[in-house]
C-alpha cells in the first residue's frame, strides 16, 4: 500500500502513449487521463517505462508489458472548478484536496514557463495549455510543489 507523503517518480509516457481518448503529445484532458489510469489498473514507474516523447514530439506506441505492474492507482478523481470562486477560495480548496488527498491536477498557461529562470511567478497568464501535477504546498512560505 502506498502512502501520502511519500514521492514517487512516475511516468508521463504511459498516458502519453496508451491513454487513446487524448492525443498523447498533441494535448490531452486530466479528465479523459485519470479514467484510463482506473482502467488501466494505474500508473507505473518512470524508471519502468521511460519518458522517449519529449525529446522527439512523437506519441510512441502502448507498452503493455512495460505498463503492467503500476506503483499506484487511482480509484477516483474528483474535479475543483474555480467558476464562482475567489483565488483565494479555489486555493483554499485546492490545498485542503492537496493536504488529505495527495495529488492534483493543475491546468495553466506555460508560455511564460519556457523562459522562466528561478524564483516565484506572480504574472501568471491565463490561456490554459498544459497540465502538471500539484504534489505538496508550503501554507507557510505560499508555494506549491
Amino acid at each position: 500500500m502506498r502512502e501520502l507523503g511519500v514521492s514517487y517518480s512516475l511516468s508521463t509516457q504511459q498516458i502519453i502513449s496508451c491513454d487513446k481518448k487524448d492525443l498523447g503529445c498533441n494535448g490531452g484532458n486530466t479528465e479523459t487521463a485519470y479514467a484510463y489510469l482506473e482502467k488501466a489498473g494505474g500508473l507505473v514507474s518512470a524508471k519502468d517505462y521511460p519518458d522517449t516523447s519529449h525529446s522527439n514530439g512523437m506519441s510512441g506506441t502502448c507498452s503493455s508489458s512495460k505498463a503492467s505492474d503500476p506503483l499506484v492507482s487511482v480509484k477516483s478523481f474528483k474535479t475543483i472548478r474555480s467558476a464562482g470562486l475567489s483565488t483565494s477560495a479555489t486555493e483554499s480548496a485546492m490545498a485542503s484536496y492537496v493536504s488529505k488527498t495527495g495529488p492534483l491536477s493543475v491546468c495553466v498557461d506555460a508560455a511564460k514557463w519556457q523562459t522562466y529562470k528561478n524564483g516565484i511567478m506572480t504574472n501568471c497568464p491565463t490561456q490554459l495549455d498544459h497540465c502538471v501535477q500539484a504534489v505538496g504546498i508550503n501554507t507557510g512560505s505560499g508555494y506549491w510543489r
